[in-house]
């Protein structure tokens, strides 16, 4: 397992964004699985899933169970595949969706799609336009706490005496 980094301050913004990846990959593996050879696709927290979980005696929740060429495999989705192995086993899943290869696989014993080398043009609009809301939503938020900067440093100071 890699190791896992778990930063001191929240960042919300951010962590919208790596959801919004998340759940547009689950989305995009949803709609285009058949493509990449898998007859069917499980997701998780349906009926079907709990009663493969226990069939199989699986103690994990992957995101998803597909069955490619009568192979039951385990899938997971993570925004970045650095992600993946920061936060998982290497035998956690089979298969790894994500919508970025960030970084090489930490030990490739999985494949690896990468969702966004699959994009059509609406879905690569979709995505840059969530993108661009996200940053100029940033610099709205900086642009504030530039103007604030004593108040949000004497919250911050109060904040980190908290810890």
């Amino acid at each position: 397992m890699g190791f896992t980094f778990k930063p001191l301050i929240k960042n919300p913004l951010l962590d919208g964004i790596k959801g919004f990846l998340h759940d547009f990959s689950c989305d995009w593996f949803l709609n285009h699985y058949k493509e990449f050879g898998f007859d069917n696709v499980i997701p998780e927290g349906t009926a079907e899933y709990f009663v493969l979980k226990k069939i199989l005696n699986i103690q994990t929740y992957p995101d998803f169970f597909a069955i490619k060429n009568g192979k039951i495999l385990k899938v997971e989705v993570e925004s970045l595949l650095s992600h993946y192995w920061q936060m998982h086993p290497e035998n956690y899943a089979d298969v790894v969706i994500c919508f970025e290869i960030d970084q090489e696989p930490y030990k490739p014993t999985y494949s690896v799609i990468e969702v966004r080398r699959h994009l059509s043009a609406e879905e690569d609009r979709k995505i840059y336009r969530f993108l661009s809301h996200c940053l100029e939503r940033w610099r709205r938020i900086i642009a504030w706490k530039l103007r604030h900067r004593e108040e949000v440093l004497k919250r911050f100071s109060e904040d980190m005496r908290m810890i």
